[in-house]
């Protein structure tokens, strides 16, 4: 079982962002976060490349844009 999650898991962060399937973007702390509105799967993959957290939001789409909101800013 948790093989297959894993594989899953990878499945969703190795998919490109094309910002129509797949979204995603960089935090300022060099944070991958990845949203695949297919399959309503959020994820993201560590500065020290781990997966902290993965999941399908109950809030869908509406979950993804607070993310966006909250960590996508702007490098200085």
């Amino acid at each position: 079982m948790l093989f297959s999650i894993n594989i899953r898991i990878l499945s969703v962060l190795k998919k490109d962002i094309d910002g129509i399937k797949v979204e995603g973007f960089m935090s300022n702390d060099n944070w991958l976060f990845k949203y695949d509105n297919e399959t309503n799967t959020f994820g993201m993959l560590s500065n020290k490349e781990t997966i902290p957290t993965m999941f399908y939001p109950e809030k869908e789409k509406a979950y993804w844009k607070e993310q966006i909101d909250k960590y996508k800013g702007v490098k200085e």
